[in-house]
């Protein structure tokens, strides 16, 4: 799988591909951000910033606006507060990314991204956008998920858990270029779906694939022709934060 990140979280990044290739066991390929010198795409990156959750993006914007876009792409300003509707922006991406969906691409962008939910025009923040090529933003970890308190969660990058999520993350697009279906519906599998953050903490924290997606993983490294076609049949589980 080839990793595109930000070469202003390298370590955090490279720490992440570390776990993940001692779980997967499959080597990766760190390339440069694909956002550098991309000054032609400013006005296409200004036209997809999200000014509302109500499903309103910024089709016509202002001069200032786009050299602000020059300015992130030119300088590395990325993560600057702007939210920009996830698969747009994963469209932008996918002729400055080498690889193809059997190989599995992903880039990781201090960016925000959202997307809406399915049959909602209302966006919604994300950590993750499941597309080619899939997107990892490293602020929507953090500021995505939904929190019930204030104690024991995660506030910067920093966190001592971040790797280990984000090599979580990495598993979970892994599974999607494999078979486009990359959730699990057992909270303790590391493919859940977390929607709030202690949910993200338990399954992404624990290094845990349910016994389904374990023996898939398994077939897999021994070159297996299997596909997973259908969801995963795991019985739906109590949240252990519930």
């Amino acid at each position: 799988m080839k990793i595109y990140g930000c070469h202003l979280h390298q370590k955090l990044i490279k720490e992440a591909l570390f776990i993940f290739s001692g779980w997967m066991g499959e080597s990766m390929q760190l390339l440069p951000c694909p956002l550098k010198e991309a000054y032609s795409l400013a006005e296409a990156f200004a036209r997809i910033r999200v000014i509302s959750p109500e499903g309103v993006l910024n089709w016509d914007p202002f001069s200032l606006e786009v050299d602000f876009e020059t300015r992130r792409l030119k300088e590395c300003r990325c993560g600057k507060g702007t939210v920009y509707d996830g698969h747009l922006y994963s469209f932008l991406l996918r002729h400055r990314v080498e690889g193809s969906w059997d190989e599995g691409v992903v880039v990781i962008t201090p960016d925000y991204l959202c997307s809406r939910q399915k049959g909602e025009d209302r966006y919604h923040l994300r950590y993750i956008i499941f597309d080619f090529p899939t997107l990892i933003s490293l602020p929507g970890i953090i500021e995505a998920p939904a929190r019930r308190s204030e104690e024991g969660y995660l506030w910067d990058l920093g966190d001592f858990r971040i790797p280990r999520i984000l090599a979580a993350l990495l598993i979970q697009t892994r599974f999607f270029f494999w078979n486009e279906e990359p959730f699990c519906d057992d909270p303790l599998c590391s493919l859940y779906n977390a929607h709030w953050q202690e949910e993200l903490l338990v399954a992404k924290g624990n290094q845990r694939l349910c016994e389904r997606h374990s023996e898939f993983l398994i077939k897999r490294k021994r070159s297996d022709p299997i596909i997973v076609s259908k969801k995963c049949e795991t019985v739906r589980k109590k949240h252990p934060c519930e």
